[in-house]
């Protein structure tokens, strides 16, 4: 476009006005028509690539915008996936905890009917069962052996039977550190 746009002017400024010219004054005017024809094309050619390289840049610019705006987007999703997880994570902790209080709990209960049994040896469980349960369960040991107290304590006519079963059965469960109470009631 451009090189159409320099030979139209060249011709123009060529032929009309170099007519009726002649010798020196017609290589001169030509000459001149030739420059003023180039210095038209170079200076078009310059406007052209002035606008070329401004589209382009505008065009970079926008690309860069577009992808400033899509790490955001990312950056949030990222955001918003990890709340989830943390959420989820707490949530699920939650859950475990509370699986493992009611584990707790059903085992406790179920000790503490042990020490109701009839029969000494089961009687003997129950007193193993809080033991561990204590043992396993430092926030909750102060508790624990508060109830297996009470629970042997509360069966004054099954004590001695149960004590010297297991004293005889298992000597350790009277040193145990959790049931220094069957030694020393009041201490």
């Amino acid at each position: 476009m451009i090189a159409i746009l320099t030979a139209g002017v060249v011709t123009v400024l060529w032929w009309p006005i170099t007519a009726g010219l002649t010798g020196a004054d017609l290589v001169k005017a030509r000459l001149d028509a030739l420059k003023i024809g180039l210095s038209i094309g170079v200076g078009s050619g310059s406007v052209v690539a002035l606008y070329l390289a401004w589209r382009r840049q505008r065009s970079t610019e926008a690309d860069l915008d577009n992808r400033e705006r899509a790490l955001a987007q990312q950056y949030e999703v990222l955001a918003h996936q990890q709340t989830v997880a943390a959420t989820r994570q707490a949530q699920q902790e939650r859950v475990a905890d509370d699986a493992r209080e009611r584990r707790i709990t059903e085992l406790c209960t179920k000790a503490v009917e042990q020490l109701g049994s009839d029969k000494a040896p089961v009687r003997l469980g129950g007193l193993y069962a809080l033991e561990r349960l204590a043992q396993n369960n430092e926030t909750q040991r102060q508790t624990i052996v508060n109830v297996g107290h009470h629970g042997v304590l509360s069966t004054p006519n099954r004590l001695s039977n149960t004590a010297s079963t297991v004293a005889s059965s298992h000597p350790r469960a009277l040193r145990s550190s959790a049931w220094t109470w069957t030694r020393n009631p009041a201490g």
